[in-house]
């Protein structure tokens, strides 16, 4: 390869020139790579597989292609000869140059030795996310991949830009991961896929700009790389930026590393083929989402195993027994973790995990005072944690090069350069081979970074991070781990703890010390003056301040002059006079050094004392005149001081100030040293998940293994007993210093919390999202700093009283500094900046800040997802990106730009940026956790339910055609797809799949109004009586639930379109360019027709409520007179007022007592509802599954599901199955009796029936509760979700339970066996989090998850755009408008994106047609022209005719199964 041309200039002495050296290299691990071996020689086929066979290397060299640059240069016959460019070789037809990378050893006559080259020159690719697809231009494949390969897409961007002379490639090596065995194998074929390793090594031009002088100093020289060009670099060049790595050392353990695994894969081959592998991740993403981002971010488990492995180092056993000397490192690691370590408190436990490597490996997974027994992946996040609150790091301690390895460790980059990693891409290194000194560049121009100095200037790294497990792996205990590993740690100084009190309080609000606060106050000074003086009025405020000086004592004139030159000791300094620091000044000699000023007027006085007795006049005038000029300069300081901290109040007016920073930093000091110390952890909740954390602190900590002292939880709930239990807890833990705070539950969200020095003693303080909102308004403790120093001010102004003293005390949370801030569900963290908890958030003072949430961003796929991150990282104090420093303008240059533009730079400096601070496991690493059976039940559903289906879609139908007809009058603002009625396109489609679910009817209705109207008009129009009668028929069947035929079609219908003629037609047999009648050929005015239509209103009918009005309403004085079926029932306050499933009292009889006073409840058998005589309130335990199917105590008998009700039906079926089953496998067990069921019959049966509608659940809950009885299933909603759900986890015969979008989150739910959805899942984000709240640690077998489809309905619509969405298939009828919702999805925010899907639904809205809907012999008709017309407009293949009852189709989702099945 030739080298680059020389542009260098001259450089600095010291440093070395990199120009043609190699500077980094990108590597590509596990990549599939096709060999075409011994092209056109023959002979030389099995010499090559001997050769390679027998060769102790693994590693070939490939020849690297000419360049552009270099083709150009050479002729025809050169470019044939050099044999670097192989294109006589035709390439294999299940593979192309294009989408693949093909090596081929293809020979000459006159060569000797074969030499493996790139097949056509190699691939090319952009650095873009649309050049990952193959073209139909370049692709020769016989099956078209649906992406190009990850080597043929990393060779493509390295060769990119070799082309165009940015990276020029030095070596290509590839190393081949195949055994001998298999290599002898591949030579006997001519074409082979094998796994390699491919390592690419670069060099760049390098140029250096001359020097330049400001004022007296001399700037270093600026070196600039890769191009001289301003312009910005090519996405491929970006894109080898963000993968390159210097670390040599590396890149010679992978060479050496390749051929030891190759001779241990000899020896193991069996055992690997038989192993179960597992499907990895491509290394280039075929989509630009978050989502792809998060399963490329193996966080904690890119650790080094290091410390991991189960195998640890112990002592050399060689000697004799009688010769070793046994100490505790030696004891084995049963005896360490299980006897040593778990009686040891924290302190104790870390100091003997830092003895020795063995012990900091044997007691990673102890844990103080913790009940169980960490996973290995628990292990790994935990020590991740460990390590990023270890340091409080900052950009000083990333940029050193030789820095990198042991950073990359401490802070789990996988980047191999920190710096890159915490900037997001905002650097790169190059570093040549055998050289430690490399340099850092920028990836934005290739300019040479300046290392930052330590102080103000240095960023800090945000010190916590996220930790995102998906949800069910255990992030509440390793969160309680991190806890318990690190009590004892405090927020509170060596100082401070030496002169507290002893409440704290008196401390509180006295701000920093005095020689603190004069230090930087001296800081700030020095920097504003450097920094925002300018030059000229810096030689006016120091002629002012020394002219007023030099008028301030008559005693000037004795050091205006010089001094005698023979002093009394002999030596004089200069200056020797007064005089000549004026001549300094007004020479502008200073400068913006004020130190040297007042280090000459110093230096005059103290020459003068020199020279003089201490008891002589110009002696003590000199020694006077010091102290005034002393205090003159801080007083010119102060008021200097004053105008800096009022100009950069806030630093967002300058983020690369360095008073601006000082300013900032005084502040913060200043609210610190007011601030109570503290060692606690502040947990933020959602108030759902506060009895879920205090549960589990409650069933899996100990905290006597914490402390010596008695351990204290209070539940705080504002009373007044609770106050008086304050007072003895702060004597008990402060003076007689007998208890330890150990547990804070805030129960109550309003009620004000006690004081911050009470807060301060607890180690574990548990507060929710509520009390954050709450006390948002009362302001910060900076504002209220501010008002009390305001106030203090006014004081001597406010004579008469006037002013209001009263102001809002800040929450005592915001008074404490805090040792870490924990947010569960922290994704709620991302929403935005002017959320009011979020706003109180970055208020609370703590050092460590951690966000815990299984879904890290909820829309991972659209605009608004890069934002929510953005938040994140201002919620984490990750300084590079906050937005006072000007970060969210950083964070648009390098991401979000490039992001919309398709750029696969942006995408890995995320992936960067986010493994520095992510931790994040899925389920499909963890072995010991059985991952769901998923199937999809496609319903047909019954005739009702097809009736109501269609009369709302035919009202949607009608809105879309008649609001897009092209009349005199526009009527597209009407229009469910105008932005103005988004709200009402929305409660169309819930209405629809509200109808799926069923139980429901529709009737259209018309007011008189509405009626008069449509008659006084069509009857102006059409003058036939036959017509008019017509039409007033169709009127009438449509308000009275009947049904109308469509003209043309037959459909039976019960709304239809009216014609001015008089015919009656559906919305699918015409279009919104129809202007004539499609039966009689009668043209229309399109005005006329859309206000002809009828203003139908449509009114719900419930079917429960009419079968409730149809029953018998029982005989009050017959059941007052039946003693003998009277079952009294003692009720008590805590079951007042609670509704179950939908069961309505008996409005005709008048209550005699209130639910809950204590009154006996009467039941009686004559009452259906089974409710009580005196105050309607229903029975509790009632069990209507038992044999009599009847309730012992309140009568009440089991009501069947019709089946009509298709889902509800299905559901109550499903769970009578699933019953049995269980009974006969309990029965077969205790009368051991051989009998065969699945596992999980052997399972307690519980079941989750889930919905994101409230009247889903009420619909399918009633149904269930008639069937099953209130014993048997719970509600978890409303205020009694708790009680619920401690029926449904304790109750055997509770097997199942209701949950809706606000259970999906925090219930820890690991025994359900079966999760039944009642429809398609919108958000498949909520979908996975419903499901992981039984597929978690802890199950004993996989979970059944079942969701229900409505054939031919809404439901499969939006299954088949999810999985449009998903697969990408070319083949589907609607692919064009699935791209588009796509190409909505991509660079859009999450409304226009919801909007898209929702516009999507509506315009693929069909009729549901069969043999009930249609009338006499039109069948046959309705079929063939709806196929005729559909064939037309949408493809054959669209809503194509198949044996539904034999179809079963399986598709694969990561790494569980799909399975659907049809019910007729």
């Amino acid at each position: 390869m030739n080298s680059l041309t020389s542009r260098v200039c001259p450089v600095d002495a010291h440093r070395v020139s990199l120009e043609g050296r190699e500077l980094g290299y990108v590597c590509l691990e596990d990549c599939d790579v096709w060999f075409m071996e011994n092209v056109g020689s023959e002979e030389k086929k099995h010499q090559s597989a001997s050769e390679r066979t027998s060769s102790s290397s693994c590693w070939i060299d490939v020849s690297i292609p000419l360049s552009h640059r270099e083709r150009k240069n050479l002729s025809k016959e050169e470019q044939l000869d050099d044999g670097k460019s192989i294109s006589s070789v035709p390439a294999p037809g299940n593979a192309c140059p294009h989408c693949c990378v093909i090596l081929t050893n293809a020979v000459r006559q006159n060569e000797t030795s074969s030499q493996y080259y790139l097949l056509e020159g190699g691939p090319s690719y952009d650095g873009t996310i649309q050049d990952t697809k193959p073209s139909n231009k370049d692709c020769r494949c016989k099956v078209r991949p649906r992406q190009r390969s990850d080597a043929a897409l990393m060779l493509g961007a390295a060769l990119a830009s070799h082309d165009i002379g940015h990276f020029n490639i030095r070596s290509i090596k590839v190393g081949r991961h195949s055994s001998p065995k298999e290599a002898n194998e591949i030579a006997s074929s001519e074409l082979k896929k094998e796994k390699v390793t491919i390592l690419v090594t670069f060099t760049c031009l390098e140029i250096v700009r001359k020097s330049t002088r400001n004022g007296a100093f001399e700037q270093r020289a600026k070196r600039r790389f890769i191009t001289n060009s301003a312009k910005p670099f090519p996405a491929s060049t970006q894109l080898l930026l963000c993968l390159m790595s210097s670390d040599w050392k590396a890149y010679d353990e992978k060479i050496t590393n390749l051929q030891s695994s190759q001779k241990a894969r000899v020896q193991s081959e069996d055992e690997i083929c038989s192993r179960h592998t597992k499907t990895a991740t491509s290394f280039f993403p075929s989509k630009m989402t978050l989502e792809n981002v998060y399963q490329r971010i193996g966080g904690a488990s890119a650790l080094s195993d290091l410390c991991l492995d189960e195998d640890i180092v112990s002592r050399d056993s060689g000697a004799s027994s009688k010769e070793q000397i046994v100490d505790v490192t030696m004891l084995p690691q049963d005896v360490l973790c299980h006897r040593i370590g778990s009686f040891l408190r924290a302190r104790s436990l870390d100091a003997l995990r830092c003895t020795c490597k063995r012990m900091h490996g044997v007691l990673r997974g102890v844990v103080p005072g913790l009940k169980l027994q960490l996973y290995r992946h628990q292990i790994k996040s935990l020590l991740w944690m460990r390590w990023r609150e270890t340091k409080l790091l900052r950009e000083s301690d990333l940029t050193p090069i030789e820095n990198q390895s042991m950073l990359q460790r401490r802070i789990n980059s996988r980047e191999g350069d920190a710096h890159r990693a915490a900037t997001g891409g905002g650097s790169a290194v190059l570093c040549p081979r055998e050289q430690k000194d490399g340099v850092r560049i920028s990836q934005a121009n290739g300019d040479e970074l300046e290392t930052p100095e330590e102080g103000v200037m240095s960023r800090p790294l945000a010190r916590g991070g996220m930790i995102c497990d998906a949800p069910g792996l255990g992030k509440t205990i390793t969160v309680l781990s991190l806890i318990l590993q690190t009590m004892g740690l405090t927020t509170e100084s060596a100082d401070t703890a030496a002169g507290k009190s002893l409440h704290g309080e008196e401390r509180m609000g006295e701000g920093l010390d005095e020689g603190k606060e004069d230090s930087l106050d001296d800081q700030i000074f020095n920097a504003y003056w450097k920094e925002n003086v300018v030059e000229e009025f810096r030689r006016q405020e120091l002629s002012k301040l020394f002219s007023t000086f030099l008028r301030c004592s008559a005693e000037i004139f004795y050091f205006f002059e010089k001094v005698d030159p023979f002093s009394r000791n002999g030596t004089v300094q200069n200056p020797t006079s007064l005089k000549d620091i004026k001549e300094r000044i007004q020479s502008d000699i200073y400068g913006d050094s004020f130190v040297a000023f007042q280090t000459d007027v110093k230096l005059c006085f103290m020459n003068a004392m020199l020279a003089h007795d201490p008891d002589h006049v110009i002696h003590v005038a000199a020694r006077r005149l010091t102290i005034i000029f002393a205090g003159m300069v801080k007083d010119f300081k102060e008021k200097q001081t004053q105008i800096a901290k009022k100009s950069f109040a806030k630093s967002t007016r300058r983020p690369d100030s360095v008073v601006a920073a000082l300013v900032e930093t005084t502040g913060a000091e200043r609210i610190k040293a007011a601030l109570l110390p503290s060692s606690g952890t502040l947990l933020v909740v959602p108030s759902v998940l506060l009895d879920h954390w205090f549960e589990q602190v409650r069933l899996h900590v100990n905290p006597v293994y914490c402390t010596d002292k008695i351990p204290l939880v209070f539940e705080y709930t504002g009373s007044n007993e609770k106050a008086l239990q304050m007072e003895e807890i702060v004597t008990q833990c402060k003076v007689a210093k007998t208890h330890f705070g150990f547990l804070f539950i805030d129960k109550t969200g309003s009620k004000k919390l006690p004081s911050a020095s009470f807060l301060a003693m607890f180690n574990i303080v548990i507060t929710t999202n509520h009390r954050f909102s709450n006390e948002w308004r009362n302001g910060s403790f900076e504002d209220e700093l501010k008002s009390k120093e305001g106030n203090k001010n006014d004081e001597s102004l406010d004579i008469l009283g006037y002013i209001d003293k009263t102001e809002r005390e800040a929450c005592p949370l915001l008074k404490v500094n805090w040792l870490r801030m924990v947010v569960d569900e922290g994704h709620s963290m991302g929403r935005g900046k002017d959320n009011s908890h979020i706003s109180f958030a970055s208020w609370v003072n703590a050092e460590r800040r951690w966000a815990m949430t299984g879904t890290p961003t909820r829309q991972t796929i659209t605009q608004s997802g890069l934002s929510n991150v953005l938040n994140l990282m201002q919620y984490l104090n990750h300084d590079f990106f906050t937005r006072r420093h000007g970060g969210d303008v950083v964070w648009n240059q390098l991401i979000v730009r490039g992001w919309n533009r398709g750029y696969m730079s942006s995408f890995y400096r995320l992936r960067s940026l986010l493994s520095l601070l992510m931790v994040r496991h899925t389920k499909g690493d963890i072995e010991e956790l059985a991952p769901p059976i998923y199937k999809v039940i496609r319903f047909q559903m019954s005739q009702e339910e097809v009736s109501t289906y269609n009369t709302l879609v035919c009202a949607v139908q009608s809105n879309l055609l008649i609001t897009s007809m092209r009349g005199k009058t526009s009527g597209a603002q009407d229009s469910l797809l105008h932005k103005s009625q988004t709200k009402h396109a929305r409660e169309a489609i819930a209405n629809l799949r509200l109808v799926c679910v069923g139980g429901t009817k529709v009737h259209p209705t018309l007011t008189d109004k509405n009626w008069n109207e449509f008659l006084e008009l069509f009857d102006a129009i059409n003058e036939d009586r036959d017509k008019r009668q017509a039409v007033r028929d169709f009127i009438a069947r449509a308000t009275t639930g009947q049904l109308s035929s469509c003209n043309c079609c037959q459909m039976m219908l019960s709304s239809l379109l009216v014609f001015p003629c008089g015919h009656l037609v559906c919305t699918e047999c015409i279009d919104n360019t129809t202007t004539t009648c499609i039966v009689c050929d009668t043209g229309f005015d399109v005005d006329h027709f859309q206000k002809l239509q009828p203003g139908f209103a449509f009114e719900w009918l419930q079917n429960i409520e009419e079968e409730r009005q149809a029953r018998p309403t029982p005989n009050d004085d017959q059941e007052l007179d039946d003693n003998r079926i009277a079952q009294p029932m003692q009720l008590n306050d805590d079951h007042a007022g609670i509704h179950f499933g939908g069961f309505m009292p008996q409005q005709n009889r008048a209550r005699t007592h209130k639910p809950g006073d204590g009154h006996t409840c009467v039941f009686s058998a004559h009452n259906p509802d089974g409710g009580c005589r005196l105050c309607s309130r229903q029975h509790e335990e009632c069990y209507l599954i038992e044999e009599d199917h009847q309730c012992k105590v309140c009568y009440r008998k089991w009501e069947e599901c019709p089946a009509k009700e298709t889902k509800p039906h299905y559901v109550v079926s499903k769970l009578l199955n699933l019953y049995r089953e269980q009974q006969e496998s309990e029965k077969s067990v205790k009368f051991n009796v051989p009998i065969e069921f699945s596992m999980e019959s052997r399972r307690p049966l519980k079941v989750i029936v889930f919905s994101q509608f409230r009247k889903t659940l009420n619909q399918t809950g009633d149904r269930l509760l008639r069937r099953f009885g209130n014993g048997c299933v719970a509600e978890y909603w409303g205020m009694y979700r708790k009680r619920e759900l401690h029926k449904f986890v304790h109750e055997k015969k509770c097997f199942c339970m209701l949950l809706g979008k606000d259970g999906s989150e925090g219930l820890d739910l690991s025994f359900v066996t079966h999760i039944i959805f009642l429809e398609q899942v919108w958000d498949k984000s909520l979908e996975s989090q419903a499901v992981s709240r039984a597929w978690r640690m802890g199950a004993k077998g996989p979970v059944n998850v079942e969701t229900l489809i409505a054939r031919d309905s809404i439901e499969e619509t939006m299954a088949s755009l999810e999985k449009g969405l998903e697969n990408d298939d070319d083949d589907d009828a609607n692919f064009e408008e699935v791209q588009g919702v796509r190409s909505v999805s991509d660079g859009s925010k999450a409304s226009e994106y919801q909007r898209a899907k929702m516009h999507y639904l509506l315009k693929n809205l069909k009729l549901i047609s069969n043999s009930n809907t249609l009338g006499f012999a039109a069948g046959e008709k309705r079929t063939a022209a709806a196929l005729e017309k559909e064939s037309e407009s949408m493809g054959s293949n669209h809503r194509e005719k198949k044996s539904r009852s034999e179809e079963v189709s399986v598709r694969f989702q990561e790494h569980h199964q799909t399975y659907e099945y049809d019910v007729n």
